[in-house]
């Protein structure tokens, strides 16, 4: 039996689903993301059994002037991840002040904040598990190379795979994994979440409507 774990980086996968939307001309956000990794049993192999997936992401509290419902459809979501079973982290957006190049004007950019080192922490943490044989990481993002270098050199048992999102890759996780493969945007509209899904407490959530 090979024991593993998912870790994925939700804005690198968020990224790729707004890619896969143009290709395809459907929304895709509605992702059963543990049922997307687990239609790949040969590319993981060794009779791989899931045991948990983490979810990392953050709110992008500063889009709310813009678009209202942001936050409101992200919190709709990761109740549909935590109805699977799934354990959502939360980093957090902070202001950075640039300037214009062309016009010398000061403006607020925002970049998400401790999303890379809570995965590259959940990483570590994943390995020292010694029930955990296996771990997937589905992200694209080259900051996450070093984490798994460690990886390789401190747990020699563990075997660590990467599932690139569509159109996301890196060449630095590529050399510092035992395995990768790539989704595809049909992969995602394969394994969406059922329309309403039932909640812990009565509760139910359906999918957002802008997500139609």
């Amino acid at each position: 039996m090979n024991q593993v774990s998912i870790l994925v980086d939700g804005f690198n996968l968020y990224h790729s689903l707004v890619d896969a939307e143009w290709k395809l001309q459907q929304c895709v956000k509605w992702l059963d993301i543990q049922s997307l990794i687990s239609s790949y049993p040969q590319v993981i192999g060794g009779r791989p059994v899931f045991s948990n997936l983490d979810y990392f992401s953050a709110f992008a509290n500063h889009r709310i002037p813009t678009d209202p419902d942001v936050t409101r459809r992200h919190q709709t979501y990761l109740d549909a991840l935590g109805s699977t079973g799934s354990k959502v982290h939360l980093g957090r957006f902070k202001a950075c002040k640039q300037t214009c190049k062309i016009c010398r004007r000061s403006f607020d950019r925002y970049e998400e904040k401790e999303t890379d080192v809570a995965i590259a922490t959940g990483i570590i943490e994943a390995c020292m598990d010694p029930d955990m044989n296996t771990q997937v990481l589905v992200s694209g993002d080259s900051d996450l190379a070093p984490a798994l270098r460690m990886v390789r050199r401190r747990f020699l048992t563990k075997r660590i795979g990467i599932a690139f999102p569509y159109r996301r890759i890196s060449e630095d996780l590529k050399r510092n994994c035992d395995f990768h493969w790539r989704l595809k945007p049909e992969q995602y509209l394969a394994h969406q979440f059922p329309f309403k899904i039932q909640l812990a407490g009565g509760r139910s959530a359906n999918r957002p409507a802008p997500w139609m």
